[in-house]
């Protein structure tokens, strides 16, 4: 599908036609050149383990496999692209051009490499791997990938649950899910009904392959952990302009910015809740009108495809009302002589701080964080320097509130120190002994505790975007049990990681004027990176001598 009104297109794409072909020459290769390792006992020596995942970035979707049996498995040159197109990563296009994998996927996990059995894991963000399985997304009734569970009931312990809702997912109860859906209409209103499975499956990897995403994982945590400070800061901000009315000081106008700020802010949320309906709604537009017609016993496509367009009539109004009332406060905020982003004393703070340790958000992303940010700011310096970064400041100008200053910064440098020791164990790529694990259970339940407690106070329900599993923590522990190792072993850092190296590759080739001819010349010029024999072969670049001054002609 082009990204231009859902048209149908066509899109530059190049592909190995043969995946276990493919992955048996790598390790052919990586044999004969002594590259193999199974890390001193970590993996099996009866297994290779083997990463398929995919990833969206640089403006196209890139389905790459590394080999885990080496020194370095995220590394660059260890992540070998399967296939690549240019369009986003909507279901539809998604099974369009993977859909061909599917039975070399079961092919390639019956299969053996020198005697030795291939295991198929599977990792990417949430939205790929929730996609891939045909889920509805993070934001269904029943949104986990690893289980039953229902949104509402993922703030409560496991052990107070529903069994049904504990049952775990399987490839065969996906498959008997969806041919109920089907068999029921395909109806979109009525997913929760079917576990909220609505497509079938691309890639059939047994999810217990599937990788937790960690390092999606960590960004979506300390985002929302992040967030709430912030929200926290900003009624301290309130309670300070509070205090200065009573001693004469005007803050007529800050109040009245406070309360507008909180109306935008309840109408972006629910525009985003929109927004993402919207998108849902085009999503199996798309996939129940290229695809449903040729599945056995599919119903009628004109009325599924009726019902579609009034649901998606009915999600675009409501998204129109939402930003028409969005516009609206926007305006009362710009009379005041304020931007929509104005912040008091306290909140003002974070920013500074945040640049003060080398952490600067991306001006372009929304301010979103990145991997690295997170593994800095969750040091046990920076912690308190973050969380207690208002402290000061109210000590001087605020007396009165010292006591809430105190209680907000010791709460998040609780909830961030108990979650950087649950990812200090979950998210390394070294083994797990039977201390770590008992060590990773302790924190994993004192750090939901905590989440807990913020939701018990309905103030900051935990936000995970859709690419981080709603409840991440809940199969983080028996994956990392079962694996015995921590999950950045086999996570998803190497996919990220080429998105920049092909970028780079492909303004090498700019002056290519085939989208296709370019996309095909960076697939190769990257596929010699995975070689070290290519790169041996490589010239190697010269500085070219420069005369000196003294040699130079007069």
């Amino acid at each position: 599908m082009s990204r231009k009104g859902g048209e149908v297109s066509m899109a530059a794409t190049v592909f190995f036609p043969d995946l276990e072909a493919l992955v048996m020459h790598f390790l052919d290769i990586l044999h004969e050149s002594k590259r193999l390792t199974w890390h001193d006992g970590l993996i099996p020596e009866s297994q290779i383990w083997l990463k398929l995942g995919g990833d969206h970035g640089g403006g196209n979707f890139k389905l790459s496999i590394q080999i885990a049996n080496t020194e370095n498995p995220n590394a660059t040159n260890n992540t070998i692209p399967v296939a690549i197109f240019c369009e986003k990563d909507t279901p539809a296009n998604l099974l369009t051009a993977l859909g061909q994998y599917r039975s070399q996927v079961e092919k390639l996990q019956q299969s053996c490499w020198r005697l030795k059995n291939i295991i198929l894991f599977l990792f990417g963000d949430y939205e790929f791997q929730t996609t891939n399985y045909g889920l509805s997304g993070s934001g269904g009734v029943r949104p986990c990938l690893h289980c039953h569970c229902m949104k509402k009931e993922m703030a409560q312990p496991a052990d107070s649950r529903a069994e049904v809702d504990s049952r775990p997912r399987t490839l065969a109860t996906l498959t008997e899910d969806y041919e109920k859906f089907s068999a029921a209409g395909l109806n979109l209103s009525q997913a929760k009904q079917f576990n909220n499975v609505i497509r079938q499956c691309i890639l059939p990897i047994p999810i217990s392959n599937v990788i937790i995403p960690v390092l999606h994982l960590d960004l979506g945590i300390f985002t929302w952990m992040f967030e709430a400070l912030r929200k926290d800061l900003h009624q301290l901000d309130i309670l300070m302009a509070s205090k200065c009315a009573e001693t004469g000081d005007d803050s007529t106008t800050f109040t009245r910015l406070c309360t507008l700020q909180r109306d935008l802010c309840v109408k972006e949320q629910k525009a985003v809740h929109a927004t993402n309906q919207v998108q849902a709604v085009n999503h199996q537009l798309q996939y129940v009108a290229l695809f449903a017609q040729q599945q056995a016993g599919a119903p009628d496509v004109v009325t599924v495809l009726t019902h579609l367009q009034q649901l998606h009539a009915t999600a675009t109004g409501t998204l129109k009302q939402l930003n028409d009332q969005r516009a609206a406060i926007q305006q009362q905020v710009t009379k005041t002589g304020a931007s929509k982003d104005f912040t008091g004393p306290c909140v003002s703070l974070l920013e500074p701080t945040l640049q003060k340790h080398n952490i600067e958000r991306q001006a372009y992303h929304g301010g979103a964080f990145i991997g690295n940010h997170v593994h800095q700011a969750l040091k046990p310096t920076m912690v308190p320097a973050i969380c207690s970064c208002h402290v000061e400041m109210i000590e001087k100008r605020c007396p009165q509130l010292l006591q809430e200053a105190n209680t907000v910064a010791s709460r998040y440098s609780h909830l961030m120190t108990s979650y950087a020791n649950c990812r200090a164990v979950f998210s390394r790529c070294t083994p797990v002994s039977d201390e770590d694990l008992l060590l990773l259970k302790s924190n994993i339940r004192r750090f939901l505790e905590l989440c807990r407690a913020e939701v018990s106070r309905q103030r900051f329900g935990p936000h995970y975007s859709k690419v981080t599993p709603p409840g991440g923590a809940h199969p983080t522990l028996p994956m990392v049990a079962r694996l015995r190792v921590g999950l950045g072993l086999l996570a998803e850092q190497g996919a990220e990681s080429l998105h920049s190296s092909m970028n780079t590759l492909n303004a090498l080739f700019k002056n290519i004027p085939s989208e296709l001819a370019r996309l095909k010349a960076v697939a190769q010029q990257h596929l010699l990176t995975t070689t070290k024999e290519a790169n041996q072969l490589r010239p190697q670049a010269q500085q070219r001598k420069r005369k000196s001054e003294e040699q130079r002609p007069s």
